[in-house]
Protein backbone atom coordinates (compact mmCIF):
# COMPACT_ATOMS: atom_id res chain seq x y z
CA UNK A 1 0.00 0.00 0.00
CA UNK A 2 1.54 3.27 -0.86
CA UNK A 3 2.51 5.62 1.96
CA UNK A 4 0.71 8.21 1.11
CA UNK A 5 -2.29 6.70 1.55
CA UNK A 6 -1.29 5.26 4.78
CA UNK A 7 -0.80 8.44 5.81
CA UNK A 8 -4.34 8.91 4.88
CA UNK A 9 -5.80 5.78 6.23
CA UNK A 10 -4.15 6.93 9.63
CA UNK A 11 -4.97 10.49 9.87
CA UNK A 12 -8.75 9.12 9.11
CA UNK A 13 -8.35 6.93 11.71
CA UNK A 14 -7.28 9.64 14.23
CA UNK A 15 -9.97 11.77 13.36
CA UNK A 16 -13.31 9.21 13.96
CA UNK A 17 -11.41 8.30 17.49
CA UNK A 18 -11.00 11.89 18.23
CA UNK A 19 -14.56 12.00 16.89
CA UNK A 20 -15.53 9.23 18.94
CA UNK A 21 -14.31 10.19 22.03
CA UNK A 22 -15.40 13.58 22.27
CA UNK A 23 -19.40 11.88 21.38
CA UNK A 24 -18.64 9.84 24.63
CA UNK A 25 -17.58 12.48 26.70
CA UNK A 26 -20.25 14.50 25.23
CA UNK A 27 -22.66 11.37 26.19
CA UNK A 28 -21.46 11.40 29.70
CA UNK A 29 -21.89 15.11 30.44
CA UNK A 30 -25.30 14.70 28.83
CA UNK A 31 -26.47 11.86 31.24
CA UNK A 32 -24.72 13.65 33.97
CA UNK A 33 -27.17 16.36 33.66
CA UNK A 34 -30.56 14.76 33.45
CA UNK A 35 -29.10 12.82 37.21
CA UNK A 36 -29.13 16.84 37.99
CA UNK A 37 -32.22 17.38 36.84
CA UNK A 38 -33.90 14.25 38.47
CA UNK A 39 -31.95 14.80 42.07
CA UNK A 40 -33.88 18.00 42.16
CA UNK A 41 -36.85 17.17 41.11
CA UNK A 42 -36.90 14.37 43.59
CA UNK A 43 -35.42 16.40 46.38
CA UNK A 44 -38.10 18.78 45.25
CA UNK A 45 -40.87 16.27 45.61
CA UNK A 46 -39.70 14.53 48.81
CA UNK A 47 -39.27 18.38 50.80
CA UNK A 48 -43.20 18.28 49.83
CA UNK A 49 -43.83 15.33 51.32
CA UNK A 50 -41.79 16.05 54.40
CA UNK A 51 -43.81 19.59 54.74
CA UNK A 52 -46.71 17.33 54.15
CA UNK A 53 -45.62 15.71 57.13
CA UNK A 54 -45.39 18.68 59.28
CA UNK A 55 -48.88 19.95 58.33
CA UNK A 56 -50.04 16.57 59.40
CA UNK A 57 -48.76 16.36 62.63
CA UNK A 58 -49.71 19.77 63.61
CA UNK A 59 -53.10 19.28 62.92
CA UNK A 60 -53.37 15.93 64.59
CA UNK A 61 -51.62 17.77 67.36
CA UNK A 62 -49.62 15.05 67.87
CA UNK A 63 -47.41 12.31 66.34
CA UNK A 64 -48.57 8.99 65.80
CA UNK A 65 -46.66 5.90 64.23
CA UNK A 66 -46.90 6.02 60.59
CA UNK A 67 -46.21 9.57 60.91
CA UNK A 68 -43.06 9.41 63.06
CA UNK A 69 -41.70 6.65 60.71
CA UNK A 70 -42.31 8.53 57.57
CA UNK A 71 -40.96 11.27 59.29
CA UNK A 72 -37.59 8.87 59.75
CA UNK A 73 -38.18 7.66 56.23
CA UNK A 74 -37.87 10.82 54.27
CA UNK A 75 -35.16 12.72 56.89
CA UNK A 76 -32.62 9.95 55.92
CA UNK A 77 -33.58 10.42 52.29
CA UNK A 78 -33.88 14.18 52.23
CA UNK A 79 -30.07 14.60 53.87
CA UNK A 80 -28.44 12.18 51.37
CA UNK A 81 -30.14 13.92 48.20
CA UNK A 82 -29.68 17.60 49.40
CA UNK A 83 -25.80 16.34 50.09
CA UNK A 84 -25.94 15.01 46.49
CA UNK A 85 -26.60 18.37 45.08
CA UNK A 86 -24.36 19.76 42.51
CA UNK A 87 -23.95 22.86 40.26
CA UNK A 88 -26.87 24.63 41.08
CA UNK A 89 -27.05 28.18 39.77
CA UNK A 90 -25.28 30.31 42.66
CA UNK A 91 -22.58 27.46 43.07
CA UNK A 92 -21.19 26.45 47.16
CA UNK A 93 -22.93 29.37 48.73
CA UNK A 94 -26.41 28.24 46.96
CA UNK A 95 -25.38 24.60 47.96
CA UNK A 96 -24.75 25.28 51.37
CA UNK A 97 -27.95 27.69 52.05
CA UNK A 98 -30.18 25.19 50.68
CA UNK A 99 -28.45 22.05 53.28
CA UNK A 100 -29.43 24.83 55.98
CA UNK A 101 -32.65 25.35 55.07
CA UNK A 102 -33.09 21.62 54.79
CA UNK A 103 -31.27 20.96 57.84
CA UNK A 104 -34.08 23.22 59.84
CA UNK A 105 -37.06 22.29 58.28
CA UNK A 106 -36.05 18.72 59.13
CA UNK A 107 -34.90 19.73 63.00
CA UNK A 108 -38.42 21.23 63.16
CA UNK A 109 -39.94 18.16 62.21
CA UNK A 110 -38.39 16.23 64.39
CA UNK A 111 -38.52 18.38 67.50
CA UNK A 112 -42.70 18.00 66.97
CA UNK A 113 -42.90 14.61 66.15
CA UNK A 114 -40.33 13.27 68.86
CA UNK A 115 -40.89 13.64 72.49
CA UNK A 116 -44.37 12.81 73.19
CA UNK A 117 -43.98 13.49 77.17
CA UNK A 118 -43.45 17.22 76.85
CA UNK A 119 -45.99 19.04 79.18
CA UNK A 120 -48.67 21.47 77.18
CA UNK A 121 -46.85 24.36 77.16
CA UNK A 122 -43.78 22.90 75.71
CA UNK A 123 -46.27 21.06 72.91
CA UNK A 124 -47.42 24.35 72.36
CA UNK A 125 -44.25 26.02 71.98
CA UNK A 126 -42.84 23.05 69.55
CA UNK A 127 -46.11 23.69 67.60
CA UNK A 128 -45.38 27.81 67.32
CA UNK A 129 -41.64 26.96 65.82
CA UNK A 130 -42.51 24.05 63.51
CA UNK A 131 -45.66 26.28 61.90
CA UNK A 132 -42.70 29.23 61.89
CA UNK A 133 -40.26 26.66 60.01
CA UNK A 134 -42.25 26.02 57.86
CA UNK A 135 -44.30 28.91 56.58
CA UNK A 136 -40.27 30.37 56.70
CA UNK A 137 -38.32 27.12 54.76
CA UNK A 138 -41.56 26.59 52.47
CA UNK A 139 -41.30 29.71 50.40
CA UNK A 140 -36.83 30.19 50.27
CA UNK A 141 -36.80 26.39 49.52
CA UNK A 142 -39.27 26.29 46.75
CA UNK A 143 -37.67 29.64 45.12
CA UNK A 144 -33.99 27.80 45.82
CA UNK A 145 -34.98 24.39 44.35
CA UNK A 146 -37.60 26.10 41.23
CA UNK A 147 -34.15 27.96 40.46
CA UNK A 148 -32.03 24.85 40.72
CA UNK A 149 -34.61 22.81 38.60
CA UNK A 150 -34.59 25.20 35.69
CA UNK A 151 -30.72 25.70 35.79
CA UNK A 152 -30.39 21.55 35.76
CA UNK A 153 -33.07 21.20 32.90
CA UNK A 154 -31.13 24.13 31.00
CA UNK A 155 -28.00 22.18 31.53
CA UNK A 156 -29.46 19.03 30.15
CA UNK A 157 -31.19 21.02 27.52
CA UNK A 158 -27.95 22.49 25.92
CA UNK A 159 -25.92 18.68 26.77
CA UNK A 160 -28.34 16.79 24.49
CA UNK A 161 -27.67 19.81 22.44
CA UNK A 162 -23.90 19.19 22.37
CA UNK A 163 -24.58 15.58 22.46
CA UNK A 164 -26.98 16.14 18.89
CA UNK A 165 -24.22 19.12 17.11
CA UNK A 166 -21.17 16.57 18.36
CA UNK A 167 -22.76 13.76 16.20
CA UNK A 168 -23.53 15.10 13.77
CA UNK A 169 -20.09 16.46 13.69
CA UNK A 170 -18.77 13.09 14.14
CA UNK A 171 -20.63 12.05 11.60
CA UNK A 172 -18.99 14.51 9.27
CA UNK A 173 -15.50 14.14 10.44
CA UNK A 174 -16.37 10.72 9.57
CA UNK A 175 -18.28 10.99 6.35
CA UNK A 176 -14.56 13.49 5.80
CA UNK A 177 -12.22 10.68 6.76
CA UNK A 178 -13.71 7.98 4.85
CA UNK A 179 -14.18 10.54 1.58
CA UNK A 180 -10.49 11.62 2.07
CA UNK A 181 -9.36 7.71 2.12
CA UNK A 182 -11.76 6.97 -0.78
CA UNK A 183 -9.83 10.29 -2.73
CA UNK A 184 -6.59 9.33 -2.29
CA UNK A 185 -7.36 5.93 -3.40
CA UNK A 186 -9.25 7.05 -6.54
CA UNK A 187 -5.94 9.31 -6.72
CA UNK A 188 -3.99 6.60 -6.65
CA UNK A 189 -5.76 3.87 -8.79
CA UNK A 190 -6.31 6.81 -11.36
CA UNK A 191 -1.83 7.45 -11.78
CA UNK A 192 -1.63 3.54 -11.33
CA UNK A 193 -4.01 3.40 -14.78
CA UNK A 194 -2.15 6.65 -16.17
CA UNK A 195 1.65 4.74 -15.70
CA UNK A 196 0.06 1.45 -16.58
CA UNK A 197 -1.31 3.18 -20.02
CA UNK A 198 1.88 5.50 -21.17
CA UNK A 199 3.77 2.13 -20.71
CA UNK A 200 1.13 0.35 -22.87
CA UNK A 201 1.56 3.50 -25.35
CA UNK A 202 5.20 3.07 -25.82
CA UNK A 203 4.93 -0.42 -26.61
CA UNK A 204 5.78 -0.97 -29.91
CA UNK A 205 3.42 -3.72 -29.96
CA UNK A 206 -0.50 -2.57 -30.97
CA UNK A 207 -3.49 -3.41 -28.90
CA UNK A 208 -7.04 -3.60 -30.25
CA UNK A 209 -9.76 -4.42 -28.03
CA UNK A 210 -12.92 -5.71 -30.43
CA UNK A 211 -16.61 -6.02 -29.25
CA UNK A 212 -18.66 -8.79 -29.93
CA UNK A 213 -19.21 -8.24 -33.13
CA UNK A 214 -15.80 -8.01 -34.52
CA UNK A 215 -15.44 -3.95 -34.26
CA UNK A 216 -12.97 -1.69 -32.40
CA UNK A 217 -13.83 -0.07 -29.54
CA UNK A 218 -10.03 0.67 -28.37
CA UNK A 219 -6.46 1.01 -29.41
CA UNK A 220 -2.98 2.10 -28.04
CA UNK A 221 -2.69 5.44 -30.27
CA UNK A 222 1.08 5.71 -30.31
CA UNK A 223 1.99 2.43 -31.55
CA UNK A 224 -0.69 2.38 -34.29
CA UNK A 225 0.78 5.84 -35.43
CA UNK A 226 4.13 4.31 -35.62
CA UNK A 227 3.19 0.84 -36.96
CA UNK A 228 0.56 2.09 -39.55
CA UNK A 229 1.08 5.60 -39.64
CA UNK A 230 -3.20 5.76 -38.62
CA UNK A 231 -4.89 8.35 -36.67
CA UNK A 232 -7.19 6.52 -33.76
CA UNK A 233 -10.64 8.03 -35.03
CA UNK A 234 -9.64 6.34 -38.75
CA UNK A 235 -10.18 2.90 -37.16
CA UNK A 236 -12.58 3.06 -34.53
CA UNK A 237 -15.67 2.25 -34.99
CA UNK A 238 -14.48 -0.07 -38.14
CA UNK A 239 -14.55 -4.14 -37.84
CA UNK A 240 -10.77 -5.36 -37.72
CA UNK A 241 -11.75 -7.36 -41.14
CA UNK A 242 -12.04 -4.14 -42.62
CA UNK A 243 -8.64 -3.04 -42.22
CA UNK A 244 -6.92 -6.51 -43.22
CA UNK A 245 -5.98 -7.38 -47.37
CA UNK A 246 -8.42 -8.93 -48.81
CA UNK A 247 -6.40 -12.32 -49.16
CA UNK A 248 -5.51 -12.36 -45.33
CA UNK A 249 -9.38 -11.63 -44.09
CA UNK A 250 -10.84 -15.43 -44.36
CA UNK A 251 -7.32 -16.62 -42.08
CA UNK A 252 -8.29 -13.58 -40.11
CA UNK A 253 -12.38 -14.51 -39.51
CA UNK A 254 -11.19 -18.24 -38.76
CA UNK A 255 -9.22 -17.03 -36.33
CA UNK A 256 -11.59 -14.59 -34.52
CA UNK A 257 -14.19 -16.93 -34.60
CA UNK A 258 -12.45 -19.67 -32.94
CA UNK A 259 -11.11 -16.76 -30.17
CA UNK A 260 -14.78 -16.01 -29.44
CA UNK A 261 -16.24 -19.55 -29.41
CA UNK A 262 -13.67 -20.64 -27.20
CA UNK A 263 -12.21 -18.59 -24.99
CA UNK A 264 -10.13 -21.21 -23.20
CA UNK A 265 -8.96 -23.14 -26.42
CA UNK A 266 -5.33 -22.48 -27.99
CA UNK A 267 -4.77 -19.23 -29.01
CA UNK A 268 -2.08 -19.67 -32.23
CA UNK A 269 -0.71 -16.52 -33.62
CA UNK A 270 -1.71 -15.68 -37.45
CA UNK A 271 -0.19 -13.48 -39.64
CA UNK A 272 -2.33 -10.69 -41.61
CA UNK A 273 -1.22 -7.58 -43.95
CA UNK A 274 -2.55 -4.32 -43.46
CA UNK A 275 -1.94 -0.92 -45.01
CA UNK A 276 0.38 1.39 -44.22
CA UNK A 277 -1.33 5.48 -44.41
CA UNK A 278 1.39 5.79 -47.05
CA UNK A 279 0.41 2.99 -49.35
CA UNK A 280 2.76 0.51 -48.14
CA UNK A 281 1.65 -3.07 -46.93
CA UNK A 282 2.91 -4.01 -43.24
CA UNK A 283 3.00 -7.46 -42.13
CA UNK A 284 1.50 -7.93 -38.72
CA UNK A 285 1.49 -10.99 -36.21
CA UNK A 286 -1.86 -11.11 -34.38
CA UNK A 287 -2.48 -13.13 -31.20
CA UNK A 288 -5.81 -12.78 -29.13
CA UNK A 289 -7.50 -13.05 -25.67
CA UNK A 290 -11.05 -13.39 -24.66
CA UNK A 291 -11.99 -11.15 -22.28
CA UNK A 292 -15.52 -10.31 -23.18
CA UNK A 293 -16.57 -11.65 -19.91
CA UNK A 294 -14.23 -9.39 -18.07
CA UNK A 295 -16.03 -5.99 -17.06
CA UNK A 296 -13.26 -3.41 -17.22
CA UNK A 297 -12.56 -5.09 -20.99
CA UNK A 298 -15.52 -6.66 -22.16
CA UNK A 299 -14.08 -7.34 -25.69
CA UNK A 300 -11.46 -9.58 -27.61
CA UNK A 301 -7.92 -8.36 -27.06
CA UNK A 302 -5.53 -8.32 -30.23
CA UNK A 303 -1.91 -8.13 -29.77
CA UNK A 304 -0.38 -7.17 -33.60
CA UNK A 305 3.49 -7.14 -33.64
CA UNK A 306 5.51 -6.06 -36.77
CA UNK A 307 7.26 -8.67 -38.37
CA UNK A 308 7.54 -7.09 -41.68
CA UNK A 309 11.13 -7.08 -41.70
CA UNK A 310 11.30 -10.85 -40.30
CA UNK A 311 8.89 -11.74 -43.37
CA UNK A 312 11.03 -9.94 -45.95
CA UNK A 313 14.04 -11.87 -44.38
CA UNK A 314 12.30 -14.68 -44.81
CA UNK A 315 10.84 -14.30 -48.56
CA UNK A 316 14.58 -13.44 -48.99
CA UNK A 317 15.99 -16.38 -47.36
CA UNK A 318 13.36 -18.31 -49.27
CA UNK A 319 14.17 -16.77 -52.64
CA UNK A 320 18.16 -17.63 -51.75
CA UNK A 321 16.87 -21.33 -51.00
CA UNK A 322 15.61 -21.82 -54.45
CA UNK A 323 17.00 -19.89 -56.77
CA UNK A 324 20.92 -19.74 -58.52
CA UNK A 325 22.89 -16.90 -56.37
CA UNK A 326 24.25 -15.99 -59.91
CA UNK A 327 21.94 -16.16 -62.25
CA UNK A 328 19.03 -15.24 -60.09
CA UNK A 329 16.99 -18.79 -61.84
CA UNK A 330 15.20 -21.65 -59.79
CA UNK A 331 18.19 -24.29 -59.01
CA UNK A 332 17.39 -27.41 -58.32
CA UNK A 333 16.09 -27.62 -54.90
CA UNK A 334 12.77 -25.26 -56.02
CA UNK A 335 12.63 -27.84 -59.34
CA UNK A 336 12.63 -31.07 -56.59
CA UNK A 337 10.30 -29.22 -54.73
CA UNK A 338 7.86 -28.39 -57.30
CA UNK A 339 8.34 -31.89 -58.43
CA UNK A 340 7.63 -33.20 -55.41
CA UNK A 341 4.16 -30.88 -55.09
CA UNK A 342 3.23 -32.46 -58.81
CA UNK A 343 3.37 -35.94 -57.59
CA UNK A 344 1.85 -35.19 -54.35
CA UNK A 345 -1.38 -33.46 -56.31
CA UNK A 346 -1.28 -36.76 -58.66
CA UNK A 347 -1.42 -39.55 -55.87
CA UNK A 348 -4.25 -37.37 -54.27
CA UNK A 349 -6.12 -37.10 -57.77
CA UNK A 350 -5.81 -40.99 -57.66
CA UNK A 351 -3.38 -41.15 -60.68
CA UNK A 352 -5.40 -41.33 -64.30
CA UNK A 353 -5.04 -38.41 -66.83
CA UNK A 354 -3.87 -36.08 -64.49
CA UNK A 355 0.00 -37.55 -64.85
CA UNK A 356 3.49 -35.04 -64.02
CA UNK A 357 6.37 -34.57 -67.18
CA UNK A 358 9.81 -33.79 -66.53
CA UNK A 359 11.08 -31.81 -69.96
CA UNK A 360 15.11 -31.85 -70.35
CA UNK A 361 16.45 -29.32 -72.85
CA UNK A 362 19.88 -29.23 -73.37
CA UNK A 363 21.29 -26.30 -75.20
CA UNK A 364 24.98 -27.33 -76.93
CA UNK A 365 27.58 -24.94 -76.34
CA UNK A 366 26.03 -22.45 -73.88
CA UNK A 367 29.39 -22.33 -72.20
CA UNK A 368 30.61 -20.46 -74.99
CA UNK A 369 28.12 -17.89 -74.46
CA UNK A 370 28.51 -17.46 -71.06
CA UNK A 371 32.53 -16.92 -71.74
CA UNK A 372 32.09 -14.16 -73.90
CA UNK A 373 29.13 -12.30 -72.79
CA UNK A 374 29.23 -13.34 -69.53
CA UNK A 375 26.79 -15.44 -66.94
CA UNK A 376 23.75 -12.27 -67.26
CA UNK A 377 23.20 -12.59 -70.95
CA UNK A 378 22.56 -16.33 -71.08
CA UNK A 379 20.41 -16.24 -68.11
CA UNK A 380 18.27 -13.45 -69.96
CA UNK A 381 18.36 -14.97 -72.83
CA UNK A 382 16.40 -17.96 -71.41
Amino acid sequence: MPVRLLITAALAVAILAAAVLAVLHLRQDAHRRADDRTAVQRLSSDIVSAQAVGWHGLAEGAADFTIASQSKALDRRIRAEAAALRDLPGGADEHQRVNLLVDELLKGIHTELGDQNRGAGQREQAHRDLTITLLGTSDLLDAALSDAQRHAIARANAANTALFEGSLGAIGAAGAALAAMALAARRIRRRAAQRFRALVEQSSEILLVLDADGRITDVTEAALRRTLGRDPHSVLGRTALDLVEAADQSRAQTALQRLKEDPEGPRPAFQVAIQHDDGSLVHLEAIGNNLLQTPAIGGLVLTLRDVTERRTMEDELRHQAFHDALTGLPNRALFDDRLAQALRRRARRGGGDGGAAVVLVDLDDFKAVNDSLGHAAPATSC
